[in-house]
């Protein structure tokens, strides 16, 4: 997987999904066929170096499975070319060829504890669980996920397999700040990390409120591709 930063709640999408694409760092040097599986040729960079993704980094998504919910953060991919998922599908077969034969998520301990430490299908939504981004219901495996998203990409550094830890514990700020905790704009304007946004009657289910600058980037986006730039205002009184 190509990373671009670690944590305990990583999901990792396939290419394909939610605007996620991978190209081998030498594209001079092709691809090499190593097997074929399900009818599918499945081949690998044959400069031999892990490819170099383009990844919704730090974007919260929702997963929820069999009665289950767990929310996750992109923070890698799994590509289809890289040389350990090829040999890993091509000798073992069966669950080590998910990168390369369908698109899903990759996720690491916590939130696949979360979802019963066991694999599945299940539905995948863009934003934190409960949030007013996930209100909106845009799911991760939609054509209008993947246009949206788009802004929101950047290139992950080309790392196979990052070393998991716990953020909380290396002394790193975690999370998103308790925004929405807030119901005041003065209050809200005063918070690190917060913003006040004015919704109108076109940003429904979205409701005016204090939320993170993260967040608030996402909706105002979203809001005035579909709903017109007057949809949804994000401002601080002192800016």
């Amino acid at each position: 997987m190509d990373h671009c930063g670690s944590g305990s709640d990583t999901i990792s999408p396939t290419e394909g999904l939610f605007g996620t694409s991978c190209s081998c760092q030498d594209p001079s040097k092709g691809l090499i066929k190593v097997c074929t599986k399900q009818g599918k040729s499945i081949s690998k960079c044959a400069d031999g170096r892990a490819p170099t993704c383009k990844i919704a980094c730090g974007q919260p998504i929702c997963i929820v499975m069999n009665g289950r919910q767990t929310t996750g953060k992109i923070r890698s991919a799994c590509p289809l070319h890289h040389h350990q998922n090829v040999d890993d599908c091509c000798s073992k077969g069966g669950e080590w060829c998910t990168c390369v034969l369908e698109k899903n998520l990759d996720l690491n301990w916590k939130p696949y504890k979360d979802l019963g430490n066991r694999n599945g299908y299940g539905t995948a939504s863009w934003g934190a669980c409960g949030s007013s981004l996930h209100s909106l219901n845009i799911s991760i495996y939609s054509e209008r996920a993947t246009t949206l998203v788009q802004p929101f990409l950047s290139e992950s550094r080309e790392v196979c397999k990052g070393q998991d830890f716990d953020e909380t514990r290396a002394g790193i700020a975690y999370g998103e700040p308790k925004c929405h905790e807030v119901a005041e704009s003065d209050t809200c304007d005063h918070m690190s990390g917060c913003v006040w946004c004015k919704a109108s009657s076109y940003a429904t289910p979205l409701q005016s409120g204090c939320f993170s600058y993260n967040e608030a980037s996402v909706l105002t986006h979203i809001m005035g591709i579909e709903r017109g730039n007057a949809a949804f205002d994000c401002k601080r009184d002192d800016a």
